[in-house]
């Protein structure tokens, strides 16, 4: 497809978002588009991951870590405790809130029946130092090995021991933005991937090292 009049900003998590005003278009690229000469010469994924992703971020050790992109490697210490739940618009995802009828609203949409996302902010050590990292949506289930809908129907002692139960002591491989907190100052992760610590990847991972280093 293809966007025109959109509006990229980045939102509260890290992420690169695109807005699309009342100026705005989205279609179908079509035979007839390309025929048109509106779209332009769009490069294919390969070339996009390579020019605006770029390659994996390097394994940092978390006394070493500065704001950007990084992976580490860590284990969960502690959860933040919280609510751990917030209500989205169905339609665009944004976070919804309660507006004057009592009813949820987004900004964008007006009354909508929100649906729950998930939330968990974690402490993260790798023998280092000690790590702040939030994990939203998707990348919080996966890590908690639970769901957003789970939660909602637990009150939020119980979200939290089952969390707590689910990730402290556990090792994890997590990738995301490294950004300072408005508020303390402090270094935290956005995580937007997470995987446990698998014992054969990571000798894998330490022999190919090895073998660069040596040539």
């Amino acid at each position: 497809m293809q966007v025109t009049g959109g509006l990229a900003n980045e939102n509260r998590w890290g992420d690169i978002e695109l807005s699309i005003g009342k100026f705005g278009q989205v279609f179908p690229i079509t035979d007839e588009v390309e025929s048109s000469g509106m779209t332009g010469d769009f490069p294919d994924a390969a070339e996009l991951e390579k020019n605006f992703l770029g390659a994996r971020s390097e394994r940092v050790p978390i006394r070493s870590i500065s704001p950007g992109v990084f992976e580490i490697k860590a284990t969960v210490i502690d959860v933040v405790r919280g609510n751990f739940i917030f209500n989205t618009c169905p339609t665009c995802g944004r976070k919804a809130v309660v507006g004057a009828t009592g009813r949820f609203e987004c900004v964008d949409h007006g009354q909508v029946d929100a649906v729950p996302a998930m939330v968990v902010t974690l402490l993260a050590d790798d023998g280092t130092g000690v790590l702040r990292v939030t994990a939203f949506r998707d990348t919080a289930e996966q890590m908690t090995t639970t769901t957003a809908g789970e939660l909602s129907r637990l009150s939020v002692e119980e979200r939290y021991n089952l969390i707590s139960g689910s990730v402290v002591g556990k090792e994890y491989i997590v990738h995301g933005r490294v950004k300072k907190d408005n508020r303390s100052g402090e270094l935290e992760m956005v995580a937007d991937s997470s995987k446990s610590v698998n014992a054969s990847e990571e000798s894998e991972r330490l022999a190919s090292l090895l073998k660069m280093k040596l040539g």
